[in-house]
């Protein structure tokens, strides 16, 4: 060991670097053979693509006396988006499926978080779940589901996707994506379609296949994963559609057995997407005043128990809209636990402007990466940054005094417009999902909900 002795100081820091390094080469190496050695194992192949995965605690879940073993699922973080979302791989010990051997049996999922709070949606889900062919009818094969920015529409299909029932429906599992806000001059950008194919990248690498991301073009790319669809019984969801043609993608990938769900809150793209509007579009209500009183009880209980008449009022001023709801449930909640009393808060959120600038809960992944707080007139801004000039000028101007409810006639925007015909504006707005037409005693006006008529407002004064 002399040769030791004689080593300086700096020589042997810089030995011991060196052996460290193959050290960790060595593990490297033995990781990744370890990982990719048991093809079974669809976690295991995510890991070793770098996905991040962490295991979740073990989860015992019974479907119809089925039970369902979860201890294996992994937590993923998918994607260059920001997306997270839950993939798992259950193994099946008996009664779900009995076309495949039990023993290699796998439901694949990849689901955002359960939402803990979901109040007055029993009546949707029994009907989406309808349309799933969940209730002895035929399935269909592409729904859409359409609603005001903040009525639910994502924590609709968050829930239904986590309901043991629909695991039960699609034996194969359950897909999931979202699709990224683009400016109309950022349509068929190199980044639009690198972000579409990262997403199709996705779902093939969880179905088990890394061959796509080598694909030239997205139809390419969608050929391919429509035919490891093919025979597959899955439930796919497509959120927040904001190009008919980004949606059409994923619609074309269905295999015959799938059942799809998109959303937005584009009439024009709801309808783009099926054969039959009125069949195939499912239209997403606001709350009820019970319903949005429990939603708010279930957030600030004691400002409702302690000012159930001026929540009560709240509620209908915010005319039922979750988003609102959740957002002002939550100022109240944090007013009470400064140990104020939160009556000036509810008369100030009556009049709306304080929920513009408040913060949205956690939940809504990897859609608005560029802005440093997400608050509801980002979420907002989606659709009226989308007008043209004119137009978006004209949706402002319908927020100065409005009537309550806000609903218009064509002749009355005519007037606040000072232009001779309308109707090409409003046909706009309706598309957009920013109008909503209704017929009141046998004449046709068109709604304008509180939280938008707000929104307008304050955007006539930045222009």
């Amino acid at each position: 060991m002399n040769w030791v002795n004689a080593l300086t100081n700096g020589e042997i820091i810089a030995l011991a670097s060196v052996v460290v390094a193959a050290i960790g080469v060595v593990v490297a190496i033995w990781s990744r053979t370890r990982l990719t050695s048991s093809p079974s194992s669809l976690g295991q192949k995510l890991e070793s693509q770098g996905t991040g995965a962490s295991h979740t605690s073990e989860v015992d879940i019974n479907i119809d006396n089925s039970r369902v073993d979860v201890s294996n699922s992994k937590r993923l973080h998918i994607g260059d988006a920001g997306a997270q979302y839950f993939a798992k791989v259950v193994n099946v010990t008996q009664g779900i499926d009995d076309r495949r051997s039990k023993a290699d049996q796998k439901i694949l999922f990849t689901l955002p978080p359960n939402p803990t709070i979901v109040i007055g949606r029993e009546d949707d889900m029994i009907e989406l779940k309808r349309r799933l062919g969940m209730s002895g009818e035929l399935m269909r094969p592409y729904t859409v589901i359409r609603g005001l920015p903040g009525v639910g529409k994502s924590t609709a299909v968050f829930r239904l996707a986590n309901e043991a029932d629909v695991w039960q429906a699609f034996p194969d599992g359950v897909l999931w994506t979202h699709t990224d806000y683009v400016n109309e001059n950022q349509r068929d950008s190199e980044l639009d379609k690198a972000n579409l194919m990262s997403k199709l990248c996705d779902w093939g690498r969880l179905l088990g296949n890394n061959e796509i991301g080598l694909c030239k073009t997205l139809d390419q790319a969608a050929t391919h994963l429509r035919t490891l669809l093919h025979n597959k019984r899955m439930l796919l969801i497509v959120d927040d559609v904001w190009d008919a043609r980004h949606a059409q993608l994923f619609k074309n990938v269905a295999g015959p057995q799938c059942a799809t769900l998109f959303t937005t809150r584009e009439t024009k793209i709801a309808n783009a997407l099926v054969d039959s509007p009125e069949d195939d579009v499912y239209l997403l209500g606001k709350l009820s005043d019970e319903n949005g009183l429990a939603l708010l009880k279930s957030i600030a209980r004691s400002a409702v128990l302690d000012y159930p008449e001026e929540c009560l009022k709240l509620i209908h001023e915010l005319e039922g809209l979750p988003l609102s709801i959740t957002v002002a449930g939550g100022l109240l909640y944090a007013e009470i636990a400064n140990g104020f009393s939160p009556t000036d808060l509810i008369a100030e959120l009556k009049h709306g402007l304080k929920l513009l600038t408040a913060g949205v809960p956690i939940g809504r992944p990897g859609r608005y990466e560029g802005k440093a707080m997400l608050t509801i007139t980002v979420l907002l801004e989606k659709s009226t940054d989308r007008l043209d000039e004119e137009i978006r000028i004209r949706f402002a101007q319908l927020g100065f005094s409005p009537p309550k409810p806000a609903t218009f006639e064509l002749g009355r925007m005519s007037a606040v417009w000072a232009i001779s015909n309308a109707k090409p504006t409003v046909q706009e707005l309706v598309a957009r999902g920013l109008l909503e037409p209704l017929e009141i005693g046998g004449q046709s006006r068109y709604q304008m909900h509180a939280l938008l008529s707000l929104h307008a407002k304050n955007l006539l004064k930045t222009l």
